[in-house]
């Protein structure tokens, strides 16, 4: 079996909620996900009081909550807070958002 015949399962692993994902309230629809806070090294997971927060998704579940991608800068809410949308990709079945609490960060 190669890695890509693997990972069909290990995506199911990993949106287990007995697992990896938990429920969570995203744009006020209750959504199996993964939310890490641990972003470079700055904070520890599910620990929603960052300012910044990437969220897995499986497409599917996405689907099946009418939630639809959207683009950098909108908002997104998650837990009742009001991100800013860095970027919304979608990877192997799997939408990866990245957000921040206070749009987008200007770097010079």
């Amino acid at each position: 079996m190669t890695f890509k015949d693997a990972l069909p399962s290990t995506k199911d692993i990993f949106f287990d909620v007995d697992v990896f994902a938990d429920s969570h309230s995203i744009e006020y629809r209750d959504v199996d996900c993964v939310i890490d806070t641990d972003i470079n090294g700055k904070s520890s997971s599910h620990d929603m009081s960052r300012d910044e927060v990437r969220i897995f998704i499986a497409v599917e579940e996405c689907d099946s909550k009418g939630l639809a991608p959207k683009s950098q800068g909108e908002t997104l809410n998650v837990d009742g807070t009001e991100y800013f949308i860095e970027s919304w990709s979608h990877e192997d079945g799997v939408y990866v958002i990245y957000l921040n609490r206070y749009g987008s960060q200007v770097m010079l």
